[in-house]
């Protein structure tokens, strides 16, 4: 079976060379090309040019991903992949909120991106000593079946991160951890009690 991906941004440099290795790899590409003057309409545009669910993999390097996680989730095939690149903390932090919004997508997780080039001359191989500090982030997630709900999120976010109105009841049993029953603490409590009376 051959793999299927949509890219944006598919005339540029990044997406250009993605899309050779996936057509090299054997697999089926759609591109979103943007025309001069004219500003990508990635919502109005993939319906019209895939089926739903027939896309195994997105990557969306545009300025508010956010913004399209409907129209790609349609396309998308149960377990596919979706990539965004985007270049400040600010928007990695407003996709991943999306995405967890949406629910049909798997927990995101993120990856930061940096660039440093490397010294080459015989046995001199070492790294530059000028490099690049940022040049972006990267975040996946996976696009759910129909009626699965995503995962529990294992981690408490920080205090404060959705505000004072928001919900944030964080007890053992929602992070997955186990309550000990009362008999366990009393197993514990006697055996604390006899150890400390046969050391004194």
């Amino acid at each position: 079976m051959s793999r299927a991906a949509f890219v944006t941004g598919i005339s540029g440099q990044d997406g250009g060379y993605l899309a050779e290795q996936l057509l090299a790899d054997g697999g089926t590409v759609h591109g979103l090309i943007r025309e001069a003057g004219e500003r990508d309409r990635l919502v109005e545009s993939l319906p019209g040019a895939v089926g739903a669910g027939s896309i195994d993999r997105v990557v969306l390097d545009m300025l508010a991903p956010w913004e399209c996680l409907d129209v790609v989730g349609d396309a998308l095939a149960p377990g596919g992949v979706l990539i965004c690149y985007v270049a400040t903390a600010t928007q990695l932090s407003r996709v991943a909120e999306a995405i967890r919004d949406h629910g049909g997508y798997t927990e995101p997780e993120a990856w930061e991106s940096l660039v440093r080039g490397w010294h080459l001359e015989g046995l001199a191989v070492r790294p530059q000593h000028r490099m690049h500090g940022h040049t972006g982030f990267l975040i996946t997630t996976r696009r759910l079946a129909p009626g699965v709900t995503p995962p529990l999120r294992k981690r408490r976010p920080a205090k404060g991160a959705y505000g004072d109105d928001a919900e944030t009841d964080f007890s053992a049993e929602a992070l997955g951890e186990r309550v000990p029953s009362d008999k366990k603490i009393r197993r514990v409590r006697r055996s604390v009690t006899q150890t400390s009376m046969t050391t004194e």
